[in-house]
């Protein structure tokens, strides 16, 4: 994947976790699944994000390798889950901004039970018209499929 002059190589693993089933690769590699779809509730009408499954053990890395999230969302028609994107997470804690893939990461925003955290989303598996490291993604929703 390019993006801003730069390739981007993703982890063996998460190639790897898409042509399985979510719920099972994913929580054999330590993620917890979440039954909470997150999506923008501004009003800007931003999208998704989906599902997340969340490795407790990876909040902190910045290590492409570690993502604190594998995010999923729905198939508007099938419910399935496709692996979508993947997040990193950094508790805030004074320093400086974290950094990875040459860029800062997000925030820092309110994480119900981790407080302000920096994050950083990429959208690796589902494009994303508003950019590969955007939070949201104007493609995913969570309930009912909007109009086409």
């Amino acid at each position: 994947m390019s993006t801003g002059g730069r390739i981007l190589t993703w982890p063996r693993r998460t190639r790897r976790r898409r042509s399985t089933g979510p719920r099972e690769k994913a929580v054999a590699d330590g993620f917890a699944r979440t039954e909470v779809c997150v999506e923008d509730t501004s009003g800007a009408n931003l999208g998704g994000m989906g599902y997340h499954y969340v490795n407790p053990a990876n909040i902190g890395s910045t290590d492409p390798a570690r993502p604190a999230a594998v995010i999923y969302a729905e198939e508007h028609g099938s419910g399935k889950r496709r692996l979508v994107a993947l997040e990193w997470v950094v508790p805030d804690a004074g320093q400086p901004v974290p950094r990875a893939f040459g860029r800062d990461f997000d925030g820092p925003e309110p994480i119900p039970g981790l407080g302000e955290v920096y994050s950083l989303h990429a959208w690796i598996h589902e494009e994303n018209p508003a950019g590969v490291f955007a939070p949201y993604n104007p493609r995913v929703h969570c309930g009912p499929c909007p109009e086409k």
